[in-house]
C-alpha cells in the first residue's frame, strides 16, 4: 500500500500560532515513526521550500496566501477545510479547478464510501461503506463541470470528501475533515476507532503515501473467529461442528472455541476427533475458569491469581485427556476484567487476554487514550497486552483494525447459528475481501506474531512486539539488522531477554526497552522475555463447597438454556411467524 518515496520528515506550517489540529497531526506523525515539525509559514518563502512533504490547513493558507506562490511540494496535505468562498478558491487551486466548492454534510443519514479503486492508497478500507459521518466535522467538496479529474478516495452523499491530485509525481490529498484527531484525547465507553474515521484516516493515509515502510505498519494480516462457551460435544446449541467445519472450509477461515475450563474432564471423544483432524482450523483458549458472573472482574488479588491458575491446571488436564493442546490466552467471559485481574493474568504467565471491550470493571474504569487503540493491543494495564475483538456487525471495523496493523478477531455465541451458517459465511467473505491476503490462525500463533514494523532512516528494522514470547522473520533477501522494542516499566529492572534459546543484552528505551540482532534471509527468530514463574500446586478446584455447588448449577442450567430452551423459543417464533 505505501509508496516507497522517500522524504526526510514532515513540516507542519502554520501561521502566527499553530492550532490544534497542526500539533494533534505532529503527535499523529510521530506515532507513526515518521518526524514532525511545526513551522511558521513567515519562515519560508513558499510551501515547497518548507520541504518535500507539508501538510497545512486551510485556514492557515487563507491568512497566508502567498505561501504557495512559489510553488506546491512534492507532497502536500491540506485538511481543515470550512464551508465558504476562501475555503473553495483554495480547494479549487489546488485540484486545478476540479472542485469548486465546500459544503457542510446536511443528511442525517449520510454514509462514507471509500473507493473500491484506489486500494493501493486506502488499503483495507477500500470499497466499503459504513457511517454514520461527523456531521460536525466533515465537509463535502462540489465538482465543477467538466474540470480535470481528481481521484475521490472516499465520498458522502455522492460528492467528494477526502480527494487526491496528481500532479506528475506530485500529490495533494485534500481532507474534508474540519480537524485532526488528538489521539491523546480520552477514548471514551461506546466509542469505535471507526467514529474517529474522518479525523483519522485521510492523515495515516497520506503518511503512509508519502513515508512509506518508515511508517509503522503491521506486516501479517491476520485474523480469528471465536465463539464462546461451547463444549467439545457434537452440538452446543445451534451450534454443530461438522456443519460448521464444512462452512469454515468453503470460506477458508479457522476458529477459536474459547473453553470454560470447568468442563475439562466433559468432551466427548468424536468431537475431540474431529478437533485432532483439523488443528489448523480448530483451536481452544481459555475462557475463564467456572465462568461465573464478573469471574475475573474482582479486586482480590490473591483469589484471581488462584482462578487464573486454576484455569490453567484445568486445561493441562484437558489436554492430558485429549490430547488437544489450548492457547495460552484468556478470553474474559461477559467481557469483564478488572486491573486487578489483568494483573492476576500476567503473574500466572499467560501470553494475553482477549476482550469485547478495553474498559475495565472498576467505577470509573482505567482511562484510555485514543493512541492506546490505535496499537495492535492495549497495554494499559500493566503492559499486560489486551487484545479486542468485535461483533460482525460490520466488515469496516475489522477493516480499520486491519489498517493499523491489528489482527481481525471476531466473536459471536452458538445462537448466532440458529439459521444456519449462511449469516457468518457471508460476513468471512466480506472480511476475506477487505483483505485477499488475509491469515486465519489460532489465538496465539496470532499474538506472538503481532508486531508494528518500520524501516529505521539506517535501513535496520525496527520490531515492536507486545507478549513476553513473539515470533518474527526475515522475510527480504538480504541479511539485516533488527531492533527489537517492548513497552517496559520505566522504574522496573530490564528483563531477561533470549533469541532463539540464547541471553541477548535489552537497553533501555524512554517507553521500554530494545534489543539488536541480525538475521540472514529467511532465519526465523523466537523471543522471549522473562515472565514469572507459573504456580504450583494451584490444583483443579476453587472456592468453598457451597461455592463449587452453586457453579455446578449455574454450568448445567445454562446448557439446559442454551440445548434446549434457546432452540424452542427460536422453533415458537418461526412457527408463530
Amino acid at each position: 500500500m505505501p509508496s516507497t518515496t522517500a522524504v526526510e520528515g514532515l513540516s507542519v506550517l502554520h501561521a502566527e500560532k499553530p492550532e490544534a489540529s497542526d500539533l494533534n497531526l505532529i503527535k499523529l506523525a510521530a506515532f507513526m515513526g515518521v518526524p514532525a515539525r511545526g513551522a511558521r509559514m513567515a519562515e519560508f518563502g513558499n510551501a515547497a521550500g518548507a520541504g518535500e512533504c507539508v501538510a497545512v490547513s486551510a485556514r492557515a493558507l487563507c491568512q497566508c496566501p502567498e505561501i504557495l506562490r512559489g510553488g506546491v511540494p512534492k507532497q502536500l496535505f491540506v485538511y481543515g477545510f470550512e464551508p465558504g468562498s476562501s475555503h473553495a478558491q483554495w480547494a479549487s487551486a489546488l485540484s486545478g479547478g476540479a472542485l469548486e466548492s465546500v459544503q457542510s454534510c446536511q443528511k442525517p443519514d449520510a454514509q462514507y464510501a471509500v473507493s473500491a479503486d484506489a486500494r493501493a492508497f486506502c488499503g483495507e478500507l477500500s470499497g466499503l461503506v459504513f457511517g454514520p459521518v461527523n456531521r460536525e466535522d466533515d465537509v463535502v467538496f462540489d465538482r465543477a463541470a467538466g474540470a480535470g479529474r481528481v481521484s475521490e478516495y472516499v465520498q458522502i452523499g455522492g460528492r467528494p470528501s477526502v480527494a487526491g491530485v496528481h500532479n506528475g509525481s506530485a500529490f495533494t490529498l485534500l481532507a474534508g475533515s474540519r480537524h485532526i484527531v488528538d489521539i491523546d484525547e480520552s477514548f471514551e465507553q461506546g466509542a469505535r476507532l471507526l467514529d474517529y474515521f474522518s479525523r483519522l484516516a485521510p492523515a495515516l493515509w497520506f503518511l503512509r503515501h508519502a513515508f512509506g515502510d518508515r511508517c509503522w505498519h503491521g506486516t501479517h494480516k491476520e485474523a480469528c473467529f471465536i465463539v464462546d462457551d461451547p463444549l467439545l460435544r457434537k452440538r452446543h446449541g445451534f451450534l454443530r461442528y461438522t456443519a460448521l467445519l464444512e462452512a469454515m472450509k468453503q470460506r477458508a477461515f479457522s476458529m477459536s472455541v474459547a473453553f470454560i475450563p470447568w468442563n475439562c474432564d466433559r468432551s466427548d471423544r468424536q468431537t475431540v476427533e474431529l478437533f485432532h483432524r483439523n488443528s489448523s482450523r480448530l483451536t481452544l483458549s481459555v475462557h475463564g475458569c467456572d465462568h461465573t458472573r464478573h469471574e475475573f472482574g474482582g479486586e482480590d488479588g490473591s483469589s484471581l491469581l488462584a482462578k487464573a491458575s486454576v484455569a490453567q491446571g484445568r486445561m493441562a488436564r484437558h489436554q492430558k485427556l485429549t490430547g488437544l493442546p489450548c492457547d495460552n490466552v484468556m478470553v474474559f467471559p461477559q467481557g469483564v476484567f478488572s486491573s486487578a485481574g489483568m494483573a492476576a493474568l500476567k503473574d500466572a504467565g499467560y501470553l494475553a487476554a482477549v476482550n469485547s471491550t478495553p474498559f475495565s470493571a472498576e467505577n470509573p474504569p482505567k482511562a484510555l487514550r485514543v493512541r492506546d487503540l490505535m496499537e495492535p493491543a492495549v497495554l494499559s494495564y500493566g503492559g499486560f497486552p489486551l487484545f479486542i475483538r468485535h461483533y460482525p456487525d460490520g466488515a469496516a471495523e475489522f477493516a480499520l483494525d486491519l489498517l493499523l496493523g491489528k489482527p481481525a478477531l471476531i466473536v459471536q455465541h452458538h445462537d448466532y447459528f440458529k439459521n444456519g451458517y449462511k449469516d457468518l459465511q457471508a460476513f468471512i467473505g466480506q472480511v476475506n475481501q477487505v483483505s485477499p491476503n488475509l491469515q486465519w490462525r489460532g489465538l496465539e500463533a496470532i499474538i506472538r506474531r503481532a508486531c508494528r514494523w518500520r524501516q529505521n532512516a539506517d535501513g535496520s528494522a525496527g520490531v515492536r512486539f507486545y507478549g513476553h514470547q513473539a515470533a518474527i522473520e526475515n522475510e527480504s533477501a538480504e541479511r539485516r539488522r533488527f531492533v527489537l522494542s517492548k513497552a517496559w516499566n520505566p522504574n522496573a529492572a530490564l528483563p531477561s531477554v533470549t533469541l532463539n534459546g540464547k541471553e541477548a543484552e535489552p537497553e533501555r528505551t524512554e517507553d521500554g526497552f530494545c534489543v539488536h540482532v541480525e538475521l540472514a534471509p529467511g532465519q526465523a527468530l523466537e523471543i522471549s522475555v522473562s515472565a514469572p514463574a507459573v504456580p504450583s500446586g494451584a490444583g483443579l478446584r476453587f472456592g468453598t463447597f457451597s461455592y463449587r455447588v452453586k457453579v455446578f448449577a449455574r454450568r448445567h442450567l445454562c446448557e439446559i438454556r442454551d440445548n434446549y430452551v434457546s432452540p424452542l423459543r427460536a422453533f415458537l417464533r418461526k412457527t408463530a411467524s
